[in-house]
């Protein structure tokens, strides 16, 4: 059984509409590499939904309403397979949410990373022939502008049995960033609430998924800025079990 794999997304915006493009392939069909090993095939594509001659680019709306509809909470949830696991109906609406979040348009994406550039064509079908029009670099908005509306003009004078399908492809697999961003520091407070465990004189500094991480040394706790914060964390500590007395210390440094 093949099924669709997902191995990254760039949406693109584009006057105020957006263009979902994933990279992904089949799980059964490989191609070869420089090094005369294998991979599974992959490329980038534009999400159709409702099949050929139409446009690529929808407003946030329209996109979140075709993913919707995809939705139907049954038994059958693999949509497709993403970082080794299948995607549900919960995971498709996050991946698509994600990706509007994050959209750029092109002049974002060649200042913000090293980016090779795009190109787009028409893929045409006439019953089982396939051909290849209007192949061109696009390597600005007014590019990509000119291109769709050419697309239109194409799907519009389209004959009865031709199907139309409007690519975009990057060059990129990955996108690099140019500057990498910079890790956000916490910050430190100097008059905070920490919680103390118990009778020890130790502090609370994280909770896994399994225990508590503590410190005798104050400046590591994790620190509330109000006591009532503070309060409702000891709540959420009681909640997941942990039958430790918590006490809330007002520390000044």
């Amino acid at each position: 059984m093949s099924y669709e794999i997902v191995y990254n997304k760039q949406f693109l915006k584009i006057d105020g509409k957006i263009i979902p493009l994933t990279l992904c392939g089949s799980s059964n069909v490989y191609e070869p590499l420089p090094n005369g090993r294998q991979r599974r095939e992959r490329e980038w594509s534009a999400i159709y939904i409702g099949g050929s001659n139409r446009q690529i680019a929808a407003t946030e709306t329209e996109v979140m309403k075709e993913i919707e509809s995809c939705c139907d909470g049954g038994e059958y949830q693999e949509h497709f397979m993403q970082n080794g696991k299948w995607v549900d109906d919960k995971g498709l609406i996050r991946f698509f949410q994600n990706g509007i979040k994050n959209a750029k348009t092109i002049e974002e994406l060649k200042k913000d990373y090293f980016f090779m550039g795009m190109y787009g064509y028409f893929s045409i079908w006439k019953e089982m022939d396939n051909t290849i029009e209007n192949r061109v670099e696009i390597n600005s908005s007014d590019n990509l502008r000119d291109f769709l509306e050419v697309a239109q003009r194409r799907i519009n004078n389209r004959t009865e049995k031709e199907g139309i399908y409007i690519c975009l492809k990057y060059y990129n697999e990955k996108f690099e960033f140019r500057v990498k961003p910079e890790k956000k520091t916490k910050e430190q407070l100097t008059d905070y609430f920490a919680i103390k465990i118990g009778n020890r004189d130790s502090y609370l500094v994280k909770l896994t998924s399994r225990r508590i991480k503590h410190t005798s040394l104050c400046n590591l706790t994790k620190q509330f800025k109000t006591e009532r914060e503070a309060n409702k964390y000891v709540e959420k500590l009681i909640e997941r079990g942990f039958k430790i007395d918590f006490t809330v210390k007002h520390i000044v440094v």
